[in-house]
């Protein structure tokens, strides 16, 4: 009846978003490993530059094997610090060479001319894809302002969780191309979850909840996410007609099945995982290697051990 597949739906959630923070952790060594040795270049670029992390990888709302985004600080009060950025990124982007700290078989990118200049490049020893902005307070301030509503909503991070593995999954989780980023996820989550009351702690009945709050017509693009949208740390979802559809669809499929499968192709229909491999399929991630003694990339299938 209801009562199972809305008991189904939690433990799949709960299961989902365990093995999630499982992996993370797994990862975080090697993450900041290469934190440092990204740091060490970076300084020999910038001499008393700073760099610090920010996003997901600090809210605690990171998926496995997710890009590393790191702000550099260097001269940030001074006044033509923004149309040196482009310029700025290049010299670290010739040291990661020199250096070899950066994969080369896909070499580090330099987007001069975007809203927010930006180098992207590739990790060697860990794999790890990074990003890097320069003086871009504003990244920080919104994970600070993001980590503190956590610790008074922190029921939401499995329902964020789980929305972000849908979103990354159809393509809709990049702000850069129009979609939800993590701070537009939590306040939406907060929506839905402030119209449900008490059955908001439930996780299957507030997934639901949310896919039918954001997947009525109009939703995203008019009444519901207006407010949120005038919020300049959002940034526009431009492809809200597109995503609020899809959102219309998985719910109607997810009130029918009661299962993650409405949400994640490859989750196994009527059934949860068990371990980090059968995560990995569903969530179509390479899994991290443990041995950190390894140069070769760290996110790649773990092999499964035979049968005794």
């Amino acid at each position: 009846g209801s009562a199972m597949r809305a008991s189904l739906l939690a433990n799949q959630v709960l299961d989902l978003t365990k093995l999630v923070r499982e992996q993370v952790a797994a990862e975080a060594s090697l993450r900041e490993a290469a934190t440092q040795r990204i740091s060490a270049v970076v300084r020999l670029a910038l001499p008393h530059a700073e760099l610090v992390t920010f996003g997901s990888s600090v809210t605690g709302l990171m998926l496995p094997n997710s890009d590393l985004d790191l702000i550099i600080f260097h001269n940030a009060h001074k006044r033509q610090a923004l149309s040196t950025v482009p310029k700025k990124l290049r010299a670290v982007e010739r040291r990661l060479i020199q250096t070899q700290v950066c994969c080369m078989q896909t070499r580090p990118l330099v987007l001069a001319h975007a809203k927010v200049p930006i180098l992207k490049f590739r990790e060697r020893s860990s794999g790890v894809h990074v990003d890097i902005s320069v003086n871009q307070d504003n990244g920080l301030r919104n994970t600070s302002s993001l980590w503190e509503r956590l610790q008074e909503h922190a029921h939401l991070s499995n329902l964020i969780l789980v929305v972000k593995a849908y979103l990354r999954e159809n393509g809709w989780h990049d702000r850069s191309t129009g979609g939800v980023g993590s701070y537009m996820a939590y306040m939406m989550a907060l929506q839905a979850a402030s119209r449900y009351g008490q059955s908001a702690s439930h996780p299957g009945e507030l997934l639901l909840a949310f896919l039918h709050d954001f997947g009525a017509p109009g939703a995203i693009a008019q009444h519901r996410l207006r407010g949120l949208l005038s919020d300049e740390r959002l940034g526009a979802v431009e492809r809200s007609l597109e995503i609020e559809k899809g959102f219309r669809a998985t719910a109607d499929q997810l009130a029918a099945r009661g299962c993650l499968s409405a949400l994640l192709a490859r989750w196994p229909e009527g059934g949860t995982l068990s371990n980090v491999d059968e995560l990995s399929a569903v969530l179509q991630i390479p899994i991290s290697s443990r041995r950190n003694d390894e140069l070769s990339s760290p996110f790649r299938e773990r092999k499964k051990k035979p049968s005794p």
